[in-house]
This record gives C-alpha cells, sequence and structure tokens, in this order.
C-alpha cells in the first residue's frame, strides 16, 4: 500500500477514505493549477498587446478617421475649388458621395448641355475602389443609359 504523510503520523491510503478523498482533492487541485497556469500562459502568447499597444492603436484609428473625415469634407467644398471650377461650372454638379462623388451636366445650367461627367474626388495617392473601378469601366464601354420612371 501507499502512504502519505501528514502532520505526527502515517497513514495508509487502502485504509482510510478520508486520506484517499483528500489526496484526490490535492491531486485535483494541482491539475486545476497546472491547467490555469497553462491556459494563462496561452492567453497571452496570443493577445500579447497590453495598454501602450492599445492607446497606440486608439490614437491611430482617430488620426485615420479624422483624415478620412476631412476627404469627405473636401469632397464637399470641391466646386469652390479652382481645380474644379476652372473645368466646370458649379452650379451644373451635384454631390453622390458615393461610389462616385459627382455628377456634372456639363453646360446645363448655360442652356446647352454638352456632356454628363462623373468625377471622382482623390487626394494624395489614393486610388479608386472596386466599386468606382466598376463604374469607370461601364462608362469606358459605354455601358450607361437614361431611364424615365412614372409613378402613378
Amino acid at each position: 500500500m501507499h502512504s502519505i504523510l501528514q502532520p505526527g503520523r502515517c497513514v495508509r491510503l487502502g485504509r482510510n477514505p478520508r486520506a484517499v478523498a483528500q489526496s484526490l482533492a490535492l491531486a485535483l487541485l494541482g491539475f486545476a493549477l497546472v491547467w490555469l497556469a497553462a491556459s494563462y500562459a496561452r492567453y497571452w502568447a496570443v493577445y500579447r498587446y497590453g495598454e501602450e499597444d492599445l492607446r497606440d492603436a486608439r490614437r491611430d484609428a482617430t488620426r485615420r478617421s479624422r483624415t478620412v473625415l476631412g476627404g469627405r469634407a473636401g469632397e464637399q467644398l470641391l466646386p469652390l475649388v479652382p481645380v474644379f471650377s476652372d473645368r466646370f461650372d458649379p452650379t451644373d454638379a451635384r454631390f453622390l458621395g458615393a461610389p462616385i462623388d459627382y455628377v456634372v451636366l456639363d453646360g446645363l445650367c448655360g442652356s446647352e448641355l454638352r456632356e454628363i461627367v462623373l468625377v471622382e474626388v482623390k487626394t494624395g495617392g489614393s486610388k479608386l475602389n472596386g466599386n468606382e473601378r466598376a463604374v469607370q469601366h461601364a462608362v469606358q464601354e459605354g455601358r450607361v443609359r437614361f431611364d424615365l420612371l412614372r409613378l402613378p
């Protein structure tokens, strides 16, 4: 028989059910502690970012959000900018926002519609997204039409 040491005496496991229960409880407690330590180590191996990383991510998200909002505000004011008003009459422009920023009915306010132009506004090195490219290709391929819908 196996035995374990208790304060003041040696107890045989096979003859004392209380000692067996205590041994089993100790073994379960040891297993739980090992499992908890392994889970904690695994968690920190996967999620190794701290408070400073979280602060940096929040600052970056705020900066990007401000950039996007600034770009959207700039799109709304585009007809007032010389690069736009030198090419088109600002009163001919209609803001859509997405997927294309402006529809310009060039010449309409002057009584002679010359052409309809779809205008996408980009700043810096930004590129067309997938929807904007799809619109660009549809126009280039002539897949554009006019529909009249009559409501009852």
